[in-house]
């Protein structure tokens, strides 16, 4: 199998950051718009503890645990949220 091109790779990453920012920039705004941010984080808690558990797109170590801290990360958004809305 031959090996990814530079190019390839830098278009691929490209991608892969502007899905991230603009799934970033919904959920905020999702978030914000929501009227019970503490019903949001329940249902957050619920679904990320099925999202540490699942199966994971990329079979590597250093993916499953970014992977778990950009949930950490969300859960820590979310409870800034629900403080400043309470």
């Amino acid at each position: 199998m031959d090996q990814p091109q530079q190019p390839d790779l830098v278009a691929a990453l490209i991608v892969m950051a502007a899905r991230v920012d603009a799934l970033t920039w919904v959920t905020g705004a999702l978030l914000q718009s929501h009227p019970d941010p503490a019903e949001v984080l329940a249902a957050w808690r619920d679904r990320s503890a099925d999202a540490a558990d699942s199966g994971f797109e990329i079979e590597a170590p250093a993916y499953r645990e970014k992977f778990l801290q950009e949930l950490q990360l969300w859960t820590g958004t979310l409870e800034d949220q629900v403080r400043r809305r309470t």
